[in-house]
């Protein structure tokens, strides 16, 4: 639902991009970076998301509370990439030269 509602929003590429570096909240940075994965064409999301793949953000506390939480920022974009679901949701489709580039 806060995707959905960061959909519904107008704001800037600036401000997508102060959520997706939030230093504080993993929960804001997994919104945001969902966000972009439904939003953006899929030749540009290698772009968006190049330097997150690497991040080392831990999920801490969140582990715990959902099974199948990857355990850092950059696991999560990676499954974004490689699963053709997100918990149960189909994510939009990328096309195979876009998946092999990846």
């Amino acid at each position: 639902c806060c995707v959905f509602r960061l959909f519904t929003l107008e704001h800037t590429e600036d401000e997508l991009q102060t959520l997706l570096d939030h230093r504080v909240s993993v929960c804001a940075r997994c919104v945001g970076l969902l966000y972009v994965r439904f939003t953006h064409r899929p030749e540009k999301l290698w772009d968006m998301l190049e330097e997150y793949v690497l991040d080392e953000m831990d999920f801490g506390p969140l582990k715990g509370k959902m099974q199948g939480l990857p355990n850092t920022i950059g696991e999560y974009v990676e499954t974004l990439f490689m699963k053709e679901k997100y918990f149960g949701t189909p994510l939009p489709r990328l096309p195979a030269g876009v998946r092999r580039k990846l």
